[in-house]
């Protein structure tokens, strides 16, 4: 070892300093003496903020996977509800001029929009779902009102598809009392909140702002 070099075991590991013939003997805690703290300072910011940025992005993906989870399971449990209470086509006052139950089968998309497309309609579910994950594992942390949007309308994609791929039609069953409106589900509900969702995260120009 050379006069003036730190001794053997690492960058951060225990320093000995080693004076030269000319140089003043340096105790631990004088002025001028080096520190762990002071070499490795800088590593450490850096390692605190990589781990902040990892638990951020972890609670962001727990949330959007576990509120896509219940929305699956509330959607799935209604419809079976509606299946087992609700004659095919009868309307039942629920909501006083608001909304009506009456169940329906229908073979195209949200809304009876596309009827008798069920079998095209599944693949672009699975499509759409499969897509939704993809894109949430390559996002880095987000804002909240995204989060909710993409948690919304990936469970909506699969609640629905979950019908399609079984019975090749969905379960509607809400109808709309004041207007004409075609009848619909509690996936297409969480769906089109997604879309409300994602409007106001555009609206706010949230960018890479986690709110």
């Amino acid at each position: 070892m050379r006069p003036g070099q730190p001794a053997a075991g690492g960058l951060c590991g225990p320093l000995e300093f080693q004076p030269g013939p000319a140089a003043p003997q340096l105790q631990p805690g004088s002025p001028g003496a080096p520190t762990p703290a002071a070499l490795c300072g800088s590593h450490g910011g850096l390692g605190s903020a990589s781990f902040v940025a990892g638990r951020r992005l972890k609670r962001s993906r727990l949330l959007i996977y576990g509120l896509a989870i219940a929305v699956v399971l509330l959607d799935q449990f209604s419809k079976h509800w509606a299946i087992d209470q609700l004659p095919l086509g009868a309307a039942y006052p629920w909501i006083p001029g608001l909304l009506a139950l009456q169940r329906t089968s229908n073979t195209g998309a949200a809304f009876s929009l596309l009827s008798g497309s069920s079998a095209a309609l599944g693949a672009v579910s699975l499509a759409v779902a499969l897509a939704l994950v993809i894109w949430v594992e390559r996002q880095g942390p987000m804002p909240l009102v995204r989060q909710l949007g993409f948690a919304l309308v990936l469970g909506g994609a699969i609640g629905n598809g979950l019908d399609r791929w079984r019975s090749g039609a969905v379960v509607d069953f809400l109808a709309l009392v004041p207007i004409n409106f075609p009848i619909f589900n509690g996936a297409d509900v969480a769906i089109n909140l997604a879309v409300l969702c994602f409007a106001i995260d555009l609206l706010r120009g949230h960018g890479d702002r986690r709110v």
